[in-house]
């Protein structure tokens, strides 16, 4: 049984959606899927929701708030003592200028805030392994919008499971690879997430060294040379030498492109040089059907 981080989400609990990445056109279609989504946590679930404008972009711009800005509000928000969960729908390229901006100050007020969940995806991988770094956040792998979008039971269930029943069924969900001989998956912590923005960290501070031995590994955008040359640069930094478990989670554009076998085979070359474990998940990713993947264990 996997052994994770426990910390309930309970009716009457405080949360926050905002945005780390690019804020969203403010079109009547997604003011109207956050406020739908605002409804749903309100009603079902019994919690009091704050809407930050980093949601969406400025008025006055017509673009994303400025780095400083969306900062301000990330920090200001997990540090709330009332604050139990901030979920960031936001997505795109600009979630690391939150890094290039954070002064000590802020990372101090981050690291000494009590227990609660940092929920993002894609883009916002940069900060869900950066936030690796402080015990007290605990970084979840999950878009909150699927909650209210088509096909929606699978992320609902995976959302009340995680954060509310408190059991690890993510784990439960995975599927060894036919490569494996014995499966002895015995996870510590994950780091990864979307490929493409995880490497946005190569090279810098934020990069997760030596803080999990499962690398988690997903992306919307990439043919299969785009991803041979991102497992490529993976190879070169040395984080296959780090970890000892690979899981796949669903690659958009591989598998339109119906090239999902020349993807595993990739994934095996690499798993069988550096001896690592494959798994696949089929919740992890940029459709629908998806479950919240806690990353902290």
């Amino acid at each position: 049984m996997i052994r994770s981080v426990k910390m309930k989400l309970n009716r009457g609990d405080h949360v926050v959606i905002l945005g780390c990445s690019n804020g969203l056109a403010r079109t009547s279609g997604n003011v109207e899927k956050i406020e739908k989504l605002k409804k749903l946590l309100e009603e079902d679930y019994a919690f009091k929701v704050v809407i930050q404008p980093s949601v969406f972009i400025d008025n006055n711009t017509g673009m994303t708030l400025s780095a400083r800005s969306r900062a301000d509000i990330l920090v200001d928000s997990i540090t709330k003592s009332e604050i139990k969960a901030v979920f960031d729908v936001s997505g795109g390229d600009l979630s690391n200028e939150l890094l290039a901006v954070f002064t000590e100050a802020d990372w101090k007020h981050l690291k000494v805030t009590g227990q609660k969940y940092y929920v993002g995806y894609s883009d916002n991988s940069v900060l869900l392994n950066s936030f690796m770094q402080t015990e007290s956040i605990i970084p979840v792998n999950f878009q909150l919008l699927k909650l209210v979008e088509a096909e929606s039971e699978t992320a609902i269930m995976g959302f009340e499971s995680v954060f509310v029943e408190q059991t690890s069924i993510e784990w439960q969900m995975l599927n060894a690879d036919i490569s494996n001989r014995h499966a002895t998956l015995k996870p510590q912590n994950v780091i990864g997430g979307n490929i493409r923005c995880f490497l946005k960290l190569a090279g810098t501070d934020y990069w997760p060294k030596n803080r999990a031995n499962v690398l988690l590994l997903e992306a919307y955008s990439g043919d299969i040379e785009k991803i041979r040359t991102y497992f490529a640069h993976l190879s070169l930094i040395g984080i296959f030498t780090e970890v000892d478990y690979l899981i796949l989670g669903n690659f958009t554009e591989i598998h339109n492109k119906q090239q999902e076998q020349a993807l595993y085979d990739l994934a095996r070359n690499y798993a069988s040089q550096y001896r690592l474990e494959l798994y696949h998940s089929q919740y992890i990713g940029h459709h629908n059907k998806v479950y919240p993947f806690k990353m902290r264990l």
